[in-house]
């Protein structure tokens, strides 16, 4: 099983549907688990949804979540190690794949797993124009 997770707000699911739908479209088994920072809530195939009462309560979860919660958008982006990491322990997943919500694939992701059996951990840059 290939699993992605990513962050979102409630605000941008539709990014997150779309990303799904592009991902089912491959054709391979996946699991995309999301982490809805804001309450918000969504069913849709293949996503297993988490909001951060889900993650346990570990001393850098809270820190986090109490100095960011007036700003979801910087809770977000800090939640992306804890949320990797809980997945890990979790879901027992050995690979974990983390999206932004605005990705979308055309062709197979296989490769980004293939190269995850020869490095620890993938950076890919994020170019805005």
């Amino acid at each position: 099983m290939n699993h992605f997770c990513t962050i979102s707000t409630a605000s941008h699911l539709y990014k997150v549907k779309a990303l799904a739908e592009s991902l089912r479209n491959q054709k391979r088994e996946f699991v995309l688990h999301v982490l809805v920072v804001d309450g918000g809530n969504f069913s849709f195939p293949n996503c297993k949804y988490w909001n951060i009462s889900n993650l346990p309560t570990e001393e850098t979860t809270q820190t986090i979540t109490e100095k960011f919660k007036h700003n979801v958008n910087k809770l977000r982006w800090s939640l992306k190690p804890v949320f990797l990491k809980q997945l890990l322990l979790i879901e027992k997943a050995e690979k974990i794949i983390y999206l932004d919500n605005d990705l979308f694939f055309y062709s197979d992701f296989q490769f980004l797993f293939d190269y995850l059996n020869t490095y620890s951990f993938l950076l890919i840059p994020h170019y805005y124009k």
